[in-house]
């Protein structure tokens, strides 16, 4: 679980040191360099682009090894109630999360069950993805923006 934080720490930190480094140029009196973030930008959008990317990797690799634990749980009998113990659910297998309740599905079909976890609302990973959708469309108007600006700037200021 540390690889897909570390991702996403690494690409929230980069993403806010080009969006900085570009609000920066924006600020500055010369126009003839404000230019320069346009490609600042198109940069940061194919990064938030990898960021989405990498972190739909890490929740494949994520539910990958939790099918895999419980296909070895099955075939070592640790999802079986165990024998004195009045609650159904006394088991020894391992339960990963709350919002992945049954895991023993994916041992029918893990990829129709992999598709069903990848990216179900209300959790870190959503979110995750939805804010490097969010960067992305953040990147695609201020280089709209700073087009039109430019532009316009250009034709009638010149």
């Amino acid at each position: 679980m540390n690889l897909g934080w570390e991702a996403v720490k690494f690409f929230t930190t980069l993403h806010v040191g080009i969006i900085s480094f570009g609000v920066t140029i924006l600020g500055l009196t010369e126009t003839s360099l404000k230019w320069i973030v346009i490609p600042i930008f198109i940069i940061g959008m194919f990064l938030s682009n990898l960021g989405y990317n990498t972190r739909i990797r890490y929740r494949q690799y994520y539910l990958r090894s939790l099918y895999d634990k419980t296909l070895i749980e099955d075939q070592l009998k640790l999802r079986e109630p165990l024998n004195g113990y009045p609650f159904e659910n006394h088991i020894l297998a391992i339960s990963p999360t709350e919002t992945i309740d049954y895991p023993e599905e994916s041992l029918i079909d893990p990829n129709k069950w992999i598709d069903k976890y990848m990216k179900p609302k209300g959790t870190v990973t959503y979110n995750h993805l939805r804010i490097f959708r969010m960067l992305g469309f953040i990147y695609l108007i201020m280089i709209i923006g700073v087009a039109i600006l430019y532009l316009f700037n250009y034709l009638f200021f010149k």
